[in-house]
């Protein structure tokens, strides 16, 4: 016979427990107007070794090519800021991999107003994001510790270009009967 006495202690147990658990999904903070947020302060990083590319910052990202950018470093409150130069019909992806046992590390692609594009916010090892420029502009590429975790991780960034591949001749615009 069952043991009702039990069953709303079992019942709390799941209820705390469940309340306690770590958020499947986060964002990042809002930048608002505020050009300090995610940006770096003084003293910060002190406690880990940072990668080359510093100092990069919102206000001065640094310039990312196409590649593979090993060995990268998240310190304690420290986001990366990346710029990428971009043309129409360019497709952007961007790949980090880490030890997320270590900290959750997240990204996200922005306008330089700072408006969002695009977030990866996942619970594994790798995030990705995926973008297709349909004007020229400056994106910017932030990488940040989930609650300002440090990490380190592996940056891929693959940029291919689908823009028409030849010239218009010296009759154009004439691709309509109208403009003919």
């Amino acid at each position: 016979m069952p043991n009702f006495r039990r069953i709303p202690l079992l019942l709390g147990f799941l209820i705390t427990s469940w309340a306690h658990a770590a958020p499947v999904h986060h964002g990042p903070p809002p930048a608002g107007d505020n050009p300090l947020i995610g940006d770096k302060g003084p003293g910060i990083g002190i406690t880990c070794a940072e990668d080359p590319y510093e100092p990069d910052t919102r206000a001065a990202p640094m310039l990312l090519r196409p590649g593979i950018y090993a060995d990268l470093a998240l310190c304690t409150g420290n986001d990366d800021h990346w710029r990428l130069d971009v043309s129409p019909g360019m497709q952007v992806s961007v790949r980090i991999d880490f030890p997320h046992a270590v900290g959750d590390v997240d990204m996200s692609l922005h306008r330089t107003d700072y408006s969002i594009i695009e977030v990866s916010e996942g619970v594994t090892d790798q995030e990705e994001l995926y973008y297709t420029v349909t004007s020229p502009e400056s994106l910017i590429l932030r990488v940040y510790g989930y609650n300002g975790v440090p990490n380190r991780y592996v940056l891929t960034l693959e940029i291919d270009d689908f823009s028409p591949s030849c010239e218009g001749d010296r009759f154009e615009n004439n691709d309509t009967p109208a403009e003919a």
